[in-house]
């Protein structure tokens, strides 16, 4: 069992620490930290709360975020995530790659799937809100101007809020 603060009983806070010990218990690499949502941290076991700084900190910013990131465990669904701000990191973000492709590598058992899913079960579907985009269906013969025209127009005709964003980021950089 990893290290966590003990609060109040919470069935959604103890179902994701559950879930993060099955999940992340043996692939986590060394300083990896995950914060919920409201606070409580989690540690791999191994590594006493009372050492260093960890390296990298996961952060659950709702209590669905763990059911959204691995429901259909993809790099896809990770990016989307974290596009959405089901979660941030804090720290080193090498580490997050780490530890996805050791849960990638992980080679899971019929058991510890079903296990995995029945904990992703318990926690709430819903979360942060989510953009009403939903994916591109292109229609066409591909590299046809119908079907290129399509493409274009998904990607680049997006609200004025989008490209503030990153405008937003690059006067912090300059």
């Amino acid at each position: 069992m990893a290290l966590h603060h003990a609060l109040a009983p919470d069935p959604v806070r103890q179902a994701t620490l559950a879930l993060l010990d099955d999940l992340f218990g043996s692939v986590a690499p060394s300083g990896l930290a995950v914060r919920l949502w409201e606070g409580t941290m989690w540690q791999p076991r191994e590594r006493p709360r009372a050492t260093l700084q960890p390296r990298c900190t996961l952060v659950l910013q709702h209590p669905g975020a763990l059911r959204r990131m691995f429901t259909s465990p993809s790099d896809l669904t990770l990016g989307e995530a974290y596009v959405y701000d089901d979660f941030d990191v804090e720290g080193d973000m090498g580490a997050i790659f780490e530890l996805a492709d050791g849960l990638f590598a992980a080679g899971w058992s019929l058991p510890q799937r079903l296990r995995l899913a029945a904990l992703l079960k318990n926690l709430p579907a819903d979360g942060g809100s989510r953009a009403d985009r939903s994916g591109l269906h292109l229609v066409g013969a591909p590299h046809s101007q119908r079907r290129d025209r399509q493409a274009v127009t998904y990607h680049y005709d997006v609200s004025n809020d989008f490209y503030r964003l990153w405008l937003d980021q690059r006067m912090v950089y300059s």
